[in-house]
Formats: C-alpha cells, sequence, structure tokens
C-alpha cells in the first residue's frame, strides 16, 4: 500500500510544509504552530490530540462529516472486544444498537459537533462497504473545549453548513461561525493508504 495524498486546489501555492501521516513522528517539532490536519479517520483523530498535547494549535478539516465515533473502550473494556464477543450470540444490528447506545452515553450527541452518524450501524456499514469506525482516544473533549478546530472543505457538499473551508491567497484558511480566520502554516493528510490489501480485511474485522 502507497500513501494517499490526494490534490487539493491551492496545494500548490500552499507556503508551509505538507507531509502524510506516514512522516508524522511527534507533535514536539510542531509546538508552538498552526497545523492543518486533513482527515478525520483514525489517523487524523491521533494526530491531532498528539498535537495539541504538544502545544501545537491544530485545525481539522474533512469532506465528509458522516461517520462513526465511538469510545475506545468501555468500562475499561475495548470497544473491539465487546463487539466481537456479542457477535458469537447477536445479529450484527442488535450489537450495533448496543455499541450506539453505549457510544451516546460516553461521547454524547457528535451531530453537535459537526460528525453526523450513518443510518447504518458501525459494524454493518464496516462489513458492507469497508468503513472503519473512528475510535475516540480523546480528541473529542479537545474539539468541545475548541483545543482543535473542526472545519468542511469547500468540496465537501452540503454537510457541515455551520463550518466551512476557504482558500485564501493560496494558503489554507479555516473560517468559524464568527467569521474568524486562522491560517495554518502546515499541513497534515490524515487520508490514509492507497492499496487493496486492507479490502481482504472487511469480513474479518470490524473495527481496525
Amino acid at each position: 500500500a502507497e500513501p494517499h495524498v490526494p490534490d487539493f486546489p491551492g496545494m500548490q501555492q500552499f507556503a508551509g510544509r505538507v507531509l502524510h501521516t506516514c512522516e508524522y513522528k511527534c507533535g514536539e517539532e510542531f509546538a508552538g504552530e498552526k497545523v492543518l490536519v486533513v482527515g478525520c479517520g483514525n489517523s487524523g483523530m491521533e494526530v491531532s490530540l498528539d498535537l495539541c498535547r504538544h502545544g501545537a494549535k491544530p485545525s481539522m478539516v474533512v469532506r465528509n462529516t458522516v461517520v462513526h465515533v465511538l469510545p475506545k473502550e468501555m468500562l475499561g473494556v475495548s470497544t473491539f472486544g465487546i463487539a466481537m464477543a456479542l457477535l458469537k450470540w447477536l445479529p450484527v444490528q442488535l450489537v450495533d444498537r448496543f455499541i450506539l447506545a453505549a457510544a451516546r452515553l460516553t461521547l454524547g450527541n457528535t451531530s453537535r459537533l459537526g460528525l453526523r452518524r450513518p443510518k447504518t450501524g458501525p459494524i454493518e456499514l464496516k462489513n458492507l462497504t469497508g468503513r472503519t469506525p473512528v475510535l475516540d482516544v480523546g480528541t473529542l473533549d479537545h474539539i468541545k473545549s475548541g483545543k482543535i478546530k473542526g472545519g468542511r472543505s469547500s468540496e465537501g457538499g452540503d454537510e457541515g453548513r455551520g463550518q466551512a473551508r476557504g482558500r485564501q491567497g493560496g494558503a489554507a484558511v479555516r473560517r468559524n461561525n464568527t467569521g474568524d480566520g486562522l491560517q495554518e502554516q502546515r499541513a497534515v493528510l490524515a487520508q490514509g493508504w492507497r492499496g487493496c490489501l486492507h479490502k481482504r480485511r472487511h469480513a474479518q474485522n470490524p473495527f481496525p
């Protein structure tokens, strides 16, 4: 598999450094900088949290704001382990309902953060399309507090209208509801990998 590096409008004019998550080592080198994180999958969430913990100012932007975000653990037990155990006795739809109910109790309503849940449950969606649910490692708390900014790319359709993204002078600029701008100095692409190996694992593992 190879790193997926999409070509975004204005990226050639972006003055800051652009790197893929495979090149990302530690947020320490970004301390004090404004960093754009493209993608809100597991990699994007983890990178944003690490940047925040090391004193950087991350802004996360996504094209698709319809995503399942689940707690990494439930009562000290991994969500993956609970799901696998329940699937031995219950149909996938019932397991999805249980997991989503627990997620609402622990994480709250993620749609208030601009992350709307798909109509299909997380495990069933993984089996059907290969889309992996995002396991929260503490990033949502930082998004709620405003330490990690969020937004939607200008190519992202009608979803997430409360927050938008634009391009100004070729550089990435985040605009929130009040119209404030934040110009990033570097960008981290959390767009996953290009390849077919992960498709073979869809039916085997509901989570990463």
